[in-house]
């Protein structure tokens, strides 16, 4: 995926920002001093890193990354709705200020199922739609409590309006299964995606949700504590890096180096993921094909028999 545009709210010297970006050429910042350029760089780190935290103020330090004239939970909905987006906090949030980034992705063409990432997230790439200049986008956002710096990560997708399957996502197949039989008696819309074999989970999932009434939310991630799904989600995103200007080329080159190995390990991994997945189905379908063969020869051999 592509970081097209970004947003953050609350964040040090970034109140409110929005930014877009260049897709085929770099994208130069220009401005004086203290006036959030290296704020809005630094806002891109909290969607793409899973283990990046904002600073509160406390009694060992004086850092703060929250904004002194911070947006109300309201005026960040009101914004939001502005640009056509739904409201992202609801009743259940304290009414204390938040720090959010929000991202807008364009979805490049890649073999979904080659990617080991959580149903919620599969289910926001297969859902999203084309624009006017058919391009498919995913808008993720993160949010801080500013009270305990907690985090978390949501997903902008068709959401079931029915409470009951509101945590489809990260449902048991034991529940999924009793959700089919409720909500998609009739089975409608499930297909599997290769063809053969049993319906993976994902595939009842998405049947329920194409079957249902949904509405377009923020959805937040159901993860655990070690936040295992977002982790493996950030396999689809881009990487993130940041040098400044006081970096030495050794560091410089050090960072490039990390990069391009992390690049290359996760795409032959991919690539043997996809290989061993294509193999399999070659190898059932020729066990299937000397089965019927096998039945074939014995019935033109059962056939001649009985004609001697």
């Amino acid at each position: 995926m592509i970081l097209k545009e970004f947003t953050a709210f609350n964040y040090k010297s970034c109140r409110h920002t929005h930014i877009s970006l260049q897709s085929t050429r770099p994208s130069l910042f220009i401005g004086e001093n203290d006036c959030g350029k290296t704020s809005s760089l630094n806002s891109i780190r909290f969607l793409l890193v899973q283990g990046s935290r904002i600073n509160l103020p406390n009694d060992k330090t004086g850092k703060n990354d929250l904004s002194h004239t911070s947006l109300t939970n309201q005026e960040i909905n009101d914004l939001l709705n502005s640009n056509n987006l739904p409201r992202l906090f609801y009743g259940d949030h304290s009414e204390d200020p938040h720090v959010v980034f929000i991202g807008k992705f364009e979805i490049e063409n890649f073999e979904i199922n080659g990617y080991e990432i959580s149903p919620q997230l599969k289910w926001a790439i297969e859902s999203s739609e084309f624009d006017t200049n058919e391009k498919k986008y995913l808008i993720k956002a993160r949010v801080f409590d500013s009270t305990d710096g907690e985090s978390s990560v949501y997903y902008l997708h068709h959401h079931p309006v029915n409470n009951e399957i509101s945590s489809i996502y990260s449902s048991t197949q034991a529940q999924i299964n009793s959700a089919m039989k409720q909500h998609n008696p009739g089975n409608h819309n499930l297909r599997n995606d290769n063809d053969e074999g049993r319906y993976s989970n994902y595939e009842k999932i998405r049947s329920i949700l194409q079957t249902t009434d949904c509405e377009l939310k923020f959805v937040k991630l159901n993860d655990d504590s070690k936040q295992k799904k977002w982790k493996s989600d950030l396999s689809v995103f881009p990487e993130h890096a940041y040098l400044s200007w006081n970096e030495s080329l050794e560091g410089i080159t050090k960072a490039a180096s990390a990069l391009l190995d992390s690049s290359i390990e996760h795409e032959v991994s991919r690539a043997q993921q996809f290989s061993r997945s294509l193999s399999n189905r070659a190898q059932k379908k020729s066990i299937l094909n000397c089965q019927r063969l096998e039945f074939i020869m014995k019935f033109l051999v059962s056939n001649q028999s009985m004609q001697t």
